[in-house]
């Protein structure tokens, strides 16, 4: 058996990450090979290139790949679901077998009053006919059980057996909350259905279609001072959101943090905010006023491209007018030695200082870079032309970013402002 990896492809392997996602094997003319998912993406496909008695497909794979492109996920689930989209979608050569072998498991919702949704197997095309929905096949039945037991916690509803009607409260998965209970009355009709509904499509590939609507009733319910239905609502934004947004197609050469990609969703950003620029001032006691600028590349600091800024022209405890003259001195510096302008900025604070920033930016011809304030009290975010601030989720790769960047821009603000009072006591004159 002929294992010859070319040599491309070789130092495209040593490249890949060592992330969860989904992975495909494409050939001269840049059509599917093969689709597949992990835990691991360089592991799973370096095991590829591994001999394996009786088993032929991973050579004529190999053979025939010049190129390996990924999609990074933030998780198995993600992955799992993506990967079923993907071979539908590309028909890859050597996932032939999965789409015709009937023994693979499928996701199914019955048809009844209270639809179940259920991991079920079928050799024969004809006893999948009898439930209302099918989902796959799928290559994994544990993966797809773990899928299931996610979107229960979000939307719960029934996987109990027909002899559920005879209850007269609610089984354990009830208190674990992965089940509505429609067998005593805990949940209408209507709401179950919204519920199967949700994620029929999820499991269909419409997640950002869902998390819109889900947006919009949330909004609604706010406005009725629902706002119990409302955080419920959130809380499925939050979780759902945090799961499906990494979805982006990679390079082996251009991987990027998901961070990055959230922010670029989040903030509706025309490209990924590679670099990103962080503006803050420190200001104590009204005393030698700094600012400080700092820079990240794909989501990791760039220290020496950190910058110091001493006020110049503002007198009095004045953030807002300081931070003005700083993004002022930086973008006009950049504009006169024509450097690369970042792809986001951040100033430290809320509407004020965002304001502010945009005042200057406009002045410079630079109103379309895209600005944001970040507010340190509730975490909130700012944009240009909304008075209301974005609020995202508090376990968001996005947020965790923006407040790594704040935090290391009031660092090196601080540190700054320290070193000039401590020169100031050793030479007062």
């Amino acid at each position: 058996m002929d294992f010859r990896i070319k040599t491309e492809l070789k130092m495209k392997i040593e490249e890949l990450p060592d992330s969860t996602g989904v992975y495909l094997f494409k050939d001269a003319e840049g059509k599917a090979l093969y689709i597949g998912k992990a835990k691991s993406i360089k592991n799973r496909v370096k095991s590829h290139f591994s001999p394996k008695e009786g088993v032929p497909t991973d050579s004529f794979i190999i053979n025939q790949a010049t190129d390996i492109e990924f999609m990074l996920t933030n998780s198995e689930i993600e992955a799992l679901l993506l990967e079923a989209e993907l071979i539908k979608k590309y028909n890859p050569k050597y996932n032939i077998n999965l789409k015709d072998d009937k023994s693979f498991p499928y996701i199914v919702i019955t048809d009844e009053d209270f639809p179940r949704i259920l991991v079920r197997r079928h050799r024969k095309k004809a006893d999948l006919q009898k439930y209302k929905r099918i989902f796959g096949p799928y290559t994994d039945v544990g993966a797809i059980k773990r899928t299931l037991n996610f979107l229960f916690k979000i939307f719960p509803v029934c996987s109990c057996y027909p002899s559920r009607k005879k209850r007269v409260r609610p089984c354990l998965k009830y208190q674990l909350k992965r089940c509505s209970a429609p067998c005593v009355g805990k949940i209408t009709q209507e709401e179950y259905l919204n519920n199967i509904a949700n994620i029929e499509a999820i499991l269909a590939g419409k997640k950002e279609d869902l998390i819109e609507q889900l947006k919009q009733k949330m909004d609604q319910a706010a406005k009725e001072l629902n706002y119990e239905v409302a955080a419920v609502l959130r809380d499925q934004i939050w979780a759902l959101e945090k799961t499906i947004i990494h979805q982006k197609v990679l390079s082996t050469k251009s991987e990027i943090s998901l961070g990055v990609l959230e922010l670029k969703k989040i903030l509706k950003l025309p490209r990924e905010p590679i670099k990103i620029e962080a503006f803050d001032i420190s200001n104590l006691s009204g005393t030698d006023p700094t600012g400080s600028l700092v820079v990240f590349i794909n989501g990791k600091a760039e220290k020496r491209e950190y910058r110091r800024f001493k006020i110049r022209g503002v007198t009095g405890a004045n953030d807002v007018a300081m931070m003005q003259e700083v993004i002022e001195r930086r973008y006009q510096r950049l504009l006169k030695e024509d450097q690369a302008l970042p792809d986001l900025v951040v100033v430290d604070g809320g509407k004020p200082q965002l304001n502010a920033a945009l005042k200057v930016l406009i002045k410079l011809n630079l109103g379309n870079l895209p600005t944001i304030g970040l507010a340190k009290r509730f975490e909130h975010v700012f944009v240009p032309n909304n008075p209301n601030p974005i609020v995202i989720s508090p376990d968001s790769p996005a947020l965790f970013l923006l407040q790594r960047i704040r935090d290391e821009a009031h660092r090196f603000a601080l540190q700054y402002h320290r070193l000039l009072r401590r020169k100031k006591i050793k030479d007062p004159s």
